[in-house]
């Protein structure tokens, strides 16, 4: 057999085996939660049965994203971060999920993760659907918590979870009487209800 025929046949062969089930690795119940002086952060790992009983199948942003090569999941967080006494920043992309096999991630903003998913969609109604279910889960690209207005919504990551049990989030974040510093959330895959370490180091 030539050459040619035999790389054709190996690659339909990789690419059919991209396409079979494939079982997401997050366990639920996973909850991160962080106390940082007058600020406090929960973060709740949500599976892909808890998103789709959410949103459904059809139009879903947050399942079943069709790359193969490498394979990626998404790693949805329901996130509530308040602050007591003073206003606090943040910026999507700049929040980043490592995990432990080297893998890392910026947080998607909306107009990111709708990029992510455009060469995919085809139907103008899936398109639609999807938009306004990011529009009413994500932030824009910056986002704030203040006293007596928490911030509630999504964070939103899409890596290749190959072999990779632990993660950790580094959340960057400024106040609005200029301290600054980085939030730093470990966390297991299927732990539960794990209180985090932080590296909030003023400038």
């Amino acid at each position: 057999m030539p050459n040619k025929y035999r790389i054709l046949i190996s690659l339909a062969f990789f690419l059919l085996a991209g396409c079979q089930s494939h079982e997401s690795p997050i366990a639920p119940g996973v909850v991160i939660k962080q106390d940082l002086g007058d600020i406090s952060l929960t973060l709740t790992l949500l599976t892909e049965e808890e998103l789709l009983k959410r949103h459904g199948k059809s139009g879903n942003p947050f399942v079943a994203y069709p790359g193969k090569i490498p394979r990626k999941d998404f790693f949805v967080f329901d996130t509530t971060i308040s602050s007591e006494s003073r206003k606090v920043l943040f910026n999507m992309q700049e929040i980043l999920l490592n995990l432990d096999t080297g893998v890392s991630d910026n947080a998607k903003s909306r107009a990111t993760l709708l990029r992510t998913w455009d060469f995919y969609l085809k139907d103008d109604n899936s398109k639609a659907q999807m938009k306004r279910i990011i529009k009413q889960n994500l932030s824009d690209n910056s986002f704030t918590a203040a006293p007596g207005e928490d911030y509630r919504g999504y964070i939103v990551f899409l890596v290749n979870t190959e072999a990779a049990k632990e993660g950790t989030l580094l959340i960057p974040v400024e106040t609005s009487d200029g301290d600054k510093g980085i939030i730093e959330m470990p966390f297991n895959f299927t732990a539960t209800d794990s209180e985090s370490e932080n590296i909030f180091n003023k400038s």
